[in-house]
């Protein structure tokens, strides 16, 4: 597959859902995207391979606008022009990325509460692992003691 087939598989795949204007819009972020990257010394093909299918491309594409019709706040544009003249600085366009409040965004976040909360429960646990052939005892004799002063009252 060549730019030209992956653009027209994304633009047909867009039209289903979006608007002309949104479709141009999307369409001509990815054909800057290729013409950038290969101005930069990449190939077409390695391109391509690197963005994957356009199917799928529409698809994320697609749910980030939801049923509004606009693109949701979880899908942000960040103008890369202002990034500094490094080597991975492909020029002018944008940079797609999904903030925190996105569906992936809440189940990172809960993953990482859930890890978070097993690594304290495994020191908890490591701690009373040593600790328990002395407490257990100590607590015994203690409960032995407060019997005893109890049943001679």
């Amino acid at each position: 597959m060549g730019k030209n087939d992956f653009l027209m598989e994304l633009r047909e795949k867009l039209s289903e859902a979006l608007t002309p204007s949104d479709v141009n819009s999307n369409v001509q972020y990815y054909d800057q995207y290729i013409s950038d990257a290969m101005s930069n010394g990449k190939t077409e093909q390695e391109i391509l391979e690197q963005l994957g299918e356009p199917n799928l491309i529409a698809r994320t594409i697609i749910e980030n606008y939801g049923t509004s019709g606009q693109p949701s706040d979880d899908y942000v544009t960040v103008d890369n022009s202002t990034v500094g003249d490094d080597a991975e600085n492909t020029g002018s366009g944008t940079l797609h990325q999904f903030s925190m409040n996105s569906q992936w965004g809440c189940l990172v976040t809960v993953l990482v509460i859930v890890a978070i909360l097993g690594v304290i429960l495994w020191l908890v646990g490591s701690v009373l692992r040593f600790l328990a052939p002395v407490l257990i005892p100590i607590i015994v004799i203690f409960m032995i003691i407060t019997f005893l002063k109890n049943r001679n009252s």
